[in-house]
């Protein structure tokens, strides 16, 4: 089977079984699950929204936002 994440970002093949289709299905998606969970981690790193939220916290008095101290 094909196991692996492709050519472009969140692109991710669990193709190939054949006839072991059944057999083979519940291991290769967790497999494929935790390279999903990790790229993803990667790309949310990166996003400047996640970057935001670092810096900020919700006010639960106000339910606003306030910066963060530095």
């Amino acid at each position: 089977p094909r196991v692996s994440p492709g050519r472009l970002p969140g692109v991710f093949y669990n193709t190939g079984h054949g006839h072991l289709g059944w057999t083979l299905s519940a291991a290769t998606a967790q497999i494929l699950a935790a390279q999903v969970e990790a790229a993803e981690r990667v790309s949310m790193a990166k996003s400047p929204i996640m970057q935001a939220a670092r810096e900020t916290t919700a006010d639960l008095h106000g339910l606003g936002f306030v910066n963060r101290p530095k």
